[in-house]
């Protein structure tokens, strides 16, 4: 249930709260709605807009929600360092050979022997140096360059933790049937 507080901008009924029956929505991905024409809105709860990847290891989608937790509280500095920290948790659970180096050689490691494609490795690069920035840099992240990274992190973790499970259930749910037949 979402709760969107709304203001009337056609003067009918003033201020009030509206609730919705449905998945919460995301007012930074709002379509136009009929039954909000005419009004702004002011503030929603939950405040928290969140897409965590399915099958993630709990430390990682614990860092992963504290991280968008951070952002939308536009604590720049410390959202860049925890998804850094997301990434780093991540490549270290996904490739546990890898835990002693460095992030960036383990992001080098991992697209060397093919695990990250040229792309993520990229996407990977980028998370850790907006997180280096977060660190050391005077001026903080933008809040736009927070939710790129953002993204690339849901992306990445995606790819490292979400694919392979569907694809192994998928495969688990091909062998049973095959067992019935």
């Amino acid at each position: 249930m979402t709760f969107v507080y709304i203001q009337d901008t056609k003067g009918r009924s003033g201020n009030s709260f509206m609730g919705f029956n449905q998945k919460p929505i995301n007012p930074m991905k709002c379509v136009i709605d009929p039954v909000l024409d005419g009004y702004d809105i002011l503030d929603f709860y939950p405040r928290s807009i969140e897409n965590i990847p399915e099958n993630l290891p709990q430390p990682i989608e614990d860092l992963f929600r504290e991280a968008l937790g951070l952002l939308n509280e536009e604590q720049k500095n410390a959202a860049a360092m925890t998804l850094r920290k997301t990434l780093e948790v991540a490549l270290e659970t996904y490739a546990p050979e890898f835990k002693k180096k460095k992030l960036g050689e383990q992001i080098i490691l991992l697209a060397s022997d093919g695990r990250l494609t040229p792309s993520m490795k990229d996407w990977a690069r980028e998370i850790k140096i907006d997180g280096d920035d977060g660190v050391h840099e005077h001026e903080p992240p933008t809040l736009q360059r927070n939710k790129e990274t953002a993204e690339f992190t849901r992306v990445l973790l995606t790819y490292l933790f979400t694919l392979p499970a569907m694809i192994e259930k998928r495969r688990q749910a091909r062998e049973a049937h095959k067992k019935q037949s």
